[in-house]
């Protein structure tokens, strides 16, 4: 188990988190406009999967669409795809209310895309997010991967809780691979086609080199506890954890989601 914070405040405070998401369950359950409807499109990840880039590719694909003269940046994504509660776009033609969400399976009911990574490199990457962007005392790498609430157990579950309710999967390496494919496959959830002028626009706008321009000239959310001078756009890369794990470290993941990763076609670096 890793280091925690640890004292009353820290330890009211996760309990009041705790408490505003099973609130904010409830609200969006009980009233339409902020609960999920079945025309709503749910964009579902483990963090450090890929959200970003799913999110600016729809988000650009949409402003590209409209013909609208507006730079996607991180600062204003969240106004064409919310990461709070259902919001239709801006644009209204066509495109349903889309929110892109972290968390576990909930029984929404909606359609649901499904964003996944393979787990070494989404443990790495959000190891270092925790420690560097949060501050957070997540001690040595080893024990980190190996938390229930952060590390492949944490994973484990999510991949199990979304992957019965799936209409869209997409995998960081076929964003890597092609990204207009996989922006064409989500349109397919929407009630209007795209055309290929604008996925090819869509695709430049949100690749690395661009988002992490805008990065740099228009900043990241500012977020009281946050170190705010942390970069998101780090690398995006696909190495399976070589920076992190250790021989023990990959037998450890191999170990605990072995089924789960073969059914999406990750292997690990190593002979076990």
């Amino acid at each position: 188990m890793s280091a925690r914070k640890s004292g009353v405040g820290y330890r009211i405070g996760r309990q009041f988190r705790k408490l505003y998401l099973k609130t904010r369950d409830v609200i969006r359950n009980a009233y339409p406009q902020f609960g999920y409807q079945a025309s709503d499109v749910l964009i579902a990840s483990f963090p450090k999967s890929g959200r970003n880039w799913v999110r600016f590719l729809l988000a650009n694909s949409i402003v590209v669409s409209a013909d609208r003269d507006v730079e996607i940046h991180f600062l204003n994504s969240s106004d064409w795809i919310s990461t709070t509660v259902p919001k239709t776009p801006p644009v209204e033609d066509g495109y349903p209310r889309i929110v892109a969400d972290h968390g576990e399976y909930q029984g929404q009911d909606t359609k649901v895309i499904y964003i996944i990574r393979h787990p070494a490199d989404v443990m790495e990457s959000y190891y270092i997010y925790l420690r560097d962007r949060w501050n957070e005392p997540v001690g040595e790498f080893s024990a980190f991967i190996r938390d229930d609430e952060w590390g492949i157990p944490a994973w484990k579950r999510h991949v199990e809780s979304w992957e019965s309710e799936v209409d869209v999967l997409i995998t960081f390496s076929g964003l890597k691979q092609d990204s207009g494919a996989r922006l064409r496959e989500m349109y397919t959830l929407f009630e209007r086609s795209i055309s290929e002028k604008t996925v090819d626009e869509a695709v430049k706008r949100s690749s690395f080199e661009n988002m992490a321009r805008v990065e740099q000239e228009y900043g990241i959310p500012r977020k009281h506890g946050a170190n705010n001078d942390f970069t998101f756009m780090r690398k995006g890369n696909i190495t399976e954890g070589e920076e992190c794990f250790n021989h023990a470290d990959y037998e450890y993941l191999w170990d605990a989601a072995r089924d789960k990763m073969k059914n999406y076609g990750f292997n690990i670096p190593v002979n076990i």
